[in-house]
């Protein structure tokens, strides 16, 4: 579950908070932000997955700004 999603414009980026119950769910979640191409780079620190279950996790991202128009513009 993602719980927080914050946005920088300035610098393009973006930090995802959440929470997975298994590793797997969290890598899942991962697999489904990337194939989204809202990101240019989605970085999971090595920490995420030390755990097996219980998860509170953090996300950095980088956004691509050019797929995200295009997601607004286009319904």
């Amino acid at each position: 579950n993602i719980k927080t999603v914050t946005f920088n414009t300035l610098d393009k980026t973006a930090s995802i908070a959440g929470f997975a119950a298994t590793r797997g769910a969290l890598l899942d979640l991962i697999k489904n932000l990337e194939s989204t191409n809202m990101f240019e780079k989605l970085e999971s620190p090595i920490s995420n997955i030390f755990e097996r279950t219980n998860i509170n996790f953090g996300l950095s991202a980088t956004l691509n700004l050019k797929n995200l128009l295009n997601i607004h513009t286009h319904p």
